[in-house]
């Protein structure tokens, strides 16, 4: 019985082959930016990537709002810091 199972799964999937090529594209792009970027990601990149307003972001980091990043305000100024691993994290929560 289970030789007959294992006959009809013989063509093993593998998670990739499941995505639609949008999606394994898209985890290309993110591969090429950590590779640029292993430590921490600029904010323009990360924006670039994510397919929004660098503002947008800026202010988001700057509100808490990103799970995958942080900022702080020193007087007038701000600084940014989106580290390489917590994006990958971030961005990969949902595949196995």
């Amino acid at each position: 019985m289970s030789e007959a199972i294992g006959n009809s799964h013989s063509a093993v999937l593998h998670y990739v082959d499941l995505m639609p090529t949008e999606m394994v594209e898209r985890r290309v792009q993110l591969k090429k930016l950590l590779e640029r970027y292993p430590v921490a990601i600029p904010v323009t990149e990360a924006a670039n990537f994510l397919e929004m307003k660098e503002e947008g972001l800026r202010k988001s980091l700057l509100q808490g709002m990103c799970p995958f990043g942080f900022a702080y305000k020193n007087g007038e100024r701000a600084a940014y810091k989106i580290p390489g691993d917590t994006f990958l994290s971030w961005f990969s929560a949902g595949s196995c």
